[in-house]
């Protein structure tokens, strides 16, 4: 069983810079590819830490993407066992963090792509912690959300109240991207071009420009928090199918 299970349901919803700090750590994983109908392995429940990306579906949309009510039961034994869970955008939403009617890319006038996290609590969190105090990250989503029973806010913008959350000691919810290259925003508004005439103020050249200015302080963002996540599944004890919770 590899170390790291990541849930993929977008091609183009890839690991972007957290791959290279996987390499580094020499942690293995694995992609479950859920939009080719593959399904994570019998013995998943053994895996160090769960990551579950983004996606232009709708965390509610399950009779048309059937792998979602299998993969919330998959969440809910990970917050059982305390296995280190991290959810980035639609995966933010599975991980019962309550959507307001969606998630993700625009079918709605609330639109959002980068913004400044005002607050992130750096106190109280080790893992938001490692960011300067106000970082620029990369949205590009659909509806905010509620925090789910039990979750500290972690994280807020002048756009939505909700950014990040933590759940118990190992499960984290963010409503931006720190993992995101160039490379990759580019993909996305080829792939996406429809919806972007609907962002209102929101001009292509200037999304691409504010992507390359700030692409390596988003760098140094993303690595410092993933090599923390994953500094945490290093110290997590897998013992008879259950996960012993790392102190903080």
């Amino acid at each position: 069983m590899q170390d790291v299970l990541v849930l993929q349901h977008d091609p183009a919803e890839g690991m972007g810079t957290f791959a290279e700090v996987v390499e580094s750590k020499g942690v293995s994983f694995r992609h479950i590819q859920l939009f080719e109908g593959e399904q994570p392995p019998e013995d998943c429940t053994q895996a160090r830490a769960l990551i579950l990306r983004g996606g232009p579906m709708s965390s509610r949309e399950e009779d048309r993407y059937p792998y979602l009510k299998w993969e919330k039961i998959l969440i809910k034994e990970a917050l059982r066992s305390g296995t280190p869970l991290l959810g980035i955008m639609l995966g933010r939403a599975v991980n019962r963090g309550r959507c307001r009617g969606g998630s993700f890319p625009g079918k709605s006038p609330r639109k959002r792509m980068v913004s400044h996290l005002i607050d992130h609590q750096r106190t109280v969190d080790p893992l938001l912690g490692r960011l300067p105090e106000k970082p620029m990250v990369f949205q590009w989503y659909r509806r905010g959300f509620e925090l789910p029973p039990g979750a500290r806010r972690l994280a807020c913008s002048a756009a939505d109240p909700n950014q990040a959350f933590r759940l118990g000691r190992n499960t984290y919810g963010l409503q931006f991207h720190l993992e995101v290259t160039p490379m990759m925003v580019e993909q996305w508004m080829r792939l996406r071009r429809q919806e972007l005439p609907g962002m209102g103020h929101f001009v292509p050249a200037k999304i691409l420009a504010d992507t390359r200015s700030y692409a390596g302080a988003l760098r140094r963002c993303g690595e410092r928090f993933f090599a923390e996540f994953l500094g945490r599944t290093a110290a997590a004890r897998v013992l008879g199918g259950k996960t012993v919770k790392p102190s903080l």
